[in-house]
């Protein structure tokens, strides 16, 4: 999370959408950076910990991501992350993922739409923008939060190819199933 208070904005950094990206674009704008990674916090968690009047007055923002193009970010960067020098070299394997994904459900990445919306399904921020169009709708913010507009670096990014390589008929239904409500409620498709 980002916050400025100069600028009347919060940003929800959801894991896999280039939050890293906008952080360092926006950290010299900003007063309080959570620095723990970690730990992506909800809107919910930190509505309450800034309180109903400052949220309401701030500019809340974050970005979302195709799932299976998410699925396959989160698992090129857990081997980088996890000491696997040579993977950013190496790349994915397509049977590597096959097992990353039919291994252990609990991995999958919870859909995007918990970090900012409430329990009862309601959006608790005031713009949604996507990975797909990155700087242009990065651009918006900036129009929105009153800064000039600022050349996102694309930092944490693989050298990975196209997502849809690394998918057959099972991994494709078992992220579909998994990520259900981003599908649907930003139309993604794979």
């Amino acid at each position: 999370m980002l916050l400025s208070h100069k600028h009347k904005f919060i940003f929800i950094h959801i894991p896999k959408t280039g939050g890293t990206s906008i952080k360092r674009a926006l950290l010299p704008y900003s007063d309080v950076e959570n620095r723990d990674e970690s730990k992506h916090k909800t809107s919910v968690f930190w509505k309450k910990q800034l309180g109903k009047k400052t949220w309401k007055s701030y500019f809340k923002f974050v970005f979302v991501r195709n799932p299976w193009d998410r699925m396959v970010s989160r698992r090129y960067y857990q081997m980088f992350v996890n000491g696997d020098e040579k993977a950013r070299d190496r790349g994915l394997a397509f049977k590597d993922f096959e097992e990353f994904l039919g291994s252990d459900r609990s991995r999958l990445v919870i859909n995007q739409s918990r970090y900012f919306h409430n329990k009862f399904g309601k959006n608790m921020v005031d713009f949604v923008g996507r990975f797909e169009n990155f700087q242009e709708q990065f651009d918006q913010v900036c129009d929105k939060i009153g800064i000039d507009k600022i050349e996102l670096s694309h930092l944490n990014s693989s050298p990975r190819g196209e997502y849809r390589q690394y998918y057959n008929d099972k991994t494709k239904k078992i992220v579909e199933k998994a990520c259900k409500d981003d599908i649907m409620r930003y139309g993604y498709k794979f």
